[in-house]
C-alpha cells in the first residue's frame, strides 16, 4: 500500500449563486418565504436591490456591525472591526460580484421596529 500524498490545499469559503437579474432572482430562485420577507421589508420602506462592493457599501455594512456589541444576548462577533478588515473579509472579487442591499427611505431597520 502506498503512502498517502501530502498536497497543500488552501480552504477558502465560497457562495455562487447564478443569476440573470435581481427580478429572476425574487421572483424564480428565492424560497418564498423570502420574497414575503422582502415585500414585508417594502411596506416598513426599506427596497432591497443589487448593490456594488465599494467603500461606500463597505462603510455602510460597518455602520450596521457598529451599531450595538451585544445581539440576541451574545457578543457579536463582528462589531469594532473596521472598514478595512470588513472590506478584506466579505471582498472576494468586487469586479464580478454584486451584493444585495438595503435602502431606507427614512431611517435604518432597527429605528422603524
Amino acid at each position: 500500500m502506498r503512502a498517502p500524498i501530502r498536497v497543500h490545499a488552501r480552504v477558502d469559503n465560497v457562495a455562487a449563486l447564478r443569476v440573470s437579474s435581481f427580478a429572476h432572482w425574487s421572483r424564480e430562485q428565492v424560497h418564498p418565504s423570502v420574497r414575503t420577507k422582502l415585500r414585508k421589508a417594502e411596506k416598513l420602506g426599506l427596497t432591497v436591490d443589487l448593490e456594488r462592493f465599494d467603500e461606500k457599501f463597505v462603510g455602510e455594512i460597518s455602520d450596521i456591525f457598529n451599531e450595538v456589541s451585544v445581539r440576541q444576548g451574545r457578543p457579536y462577533e463582528h462589531f469594532g472591526k473596521s472598514v478595512a478588515q470588513i472590506e478584506s473579509e466579505w471582498n472576494v472579487d468586487s469586479k464580478a460580484a454584486c451584493s444585495l442591499g438595503r435602502v431606507s427611505a427614512a431611517s435604518s431597520l432597527a429605528s422603524s421596529s
